[in-house]
């Protein structure tokens, strides 16, 4: 309920556009959500009634129809996503060349549409900007969601990725991740693999064993704590895990 009010706000004023969006799932009966059910419920019922007076109403069902399986009822690991408006603002932008196209004899009008044209093409160079590569973009993702951890996560890989392995930002940023979601084993995970390449092997290995102990069903966590504990010495630990990740495999 929550994602289709974000939805709704951003088709009308794109402002705010983010990759990762911080919304959380509500406990127990969420108003907020209830009323966009509710809203979206209304303005589909209203769409297909005056449909056969007005064809163009089925342009907005038509969106709806395509937004409702990733933003009703279905669990999905993100609350809120913009890649799931593409194809329903399809159908929005055929009823808004439709309604300008009803309008372009009013001068004010059509200069109305022509200025607004011009400040989201504006709006749209602009923010392709922060798509220019992977550090860019999560930059931007880590600024408007700062309680995530996902953001912080792959802005880190994107900083190893340009080859800044031990960069201090990276740090930084792994531990920021494991403290906005402390039940995250990949958080864990890859803060530990950070110390174990700048070799603080001891703390290195606690981390690891953290995020073991999250994902024990997980074969890189068993594999990266054998790693750990091996360059402590402790080949026979570093076997028994070695083997296991093998056996989960």
């Amino acid at each position: 309920g929550r994602a289709l009010w974000l939805y709704a706000r951003l088709t009308v004023f794109p402002a705010g556009l983010n990759f990762d969006h911080e919304i959380s799932s509500a406990q127990g009966l969420d108003p907020v959500g209830l009323a966009g059910l509710l809203a979206i419920a209304a303005l589909a019922a209203a769409c297909l009634f005056w449909s056969r007076r007005e064809p163009m109403l089925f342009f907005p069902l038509g969106a709806l129809i395509l937004l409702a399986p990733t933003s009703s009822i279905a669990p999905l690991g993100d609350i809120a996503a913009e890649r799931r408006m593409l194809l329903p603002l399809l159908c929005i932008a055929a009823v808004a060349g439709i309604l300008a196209s009803r309008v372009l004899l009013e001068r004010r009008l059509t200069i109305a549409l022509i200025a607004a044209a011009v400040l989201l093409s504006a709006s749209t160079y602009r923010r392709a900007e922060a798509w220019q590569d992977a550090e860019q973009l999560w930059a931007d993702t880590v600024e408007q969601s700062p309680s995530k951890a996902r953001p912080k996560l792959h802005l880190a890989r994107a900083l190893d990725e340009q080859g800044a392995i031990t960069d201090p930002r990276r740090e930084k940023l792994l531990r920021e991740a494991t403290s906005a979601e402390p039940r995250s084993a990949g958080a864990w995970g890859e803060l530990g693999l950070f110390l174990l390449r700048r070799q603080q092997t001891q703390e290195a290995a606690a981390l690891l064993k953290t995020a073991y102990e999250l994902a024990p069903d997980d074969p890189s966590m068993a594999a990266n704590l054998g790693v750990a504990l091996a360059a402590q010495g402790q080949l026979g630990e570093a076997e028994a895990l070695f083997r296991r990740a093998l056996d989960i495999n």
